[in-house]
């Protein structure tokens, strides 16, 4: 038999598709439009993917990316 590969990207992807929505709230509370709040969106998950090594595990991943979501927000 073979052993199951687990595919990074569809992870990723579906961790995506369940924080996203209301990630997507909670940015748009910070930010002065839509558009913005989606740019937000999109660098937080780009930074979380890029320091992943850096989770340390001491939240959810959840409140990890909302903070995340917050410093861009108001960076």
């Amino acid at each position: 038999m073979k052993a199951e590969v687990k595919n990074p990207n569809n992870e990723w992807q579906a961790c995506f598709k369940e924080l996203a929505p209301k990630l997507l709230l909670y940015a748009r509370q910070w930010t002065s439009s839509t558009a913005d709040a989606e740019d937000v969106l999109q660098e937080a998950f780009t930074d979380a993917f890029q320091q992943l090594k850096s989770f340390e595990g001491k939240s959810t991943f959840g409140a990890w990316l909302k903070q995340i979501v917050v410093f861009k927000s108001i960076g």
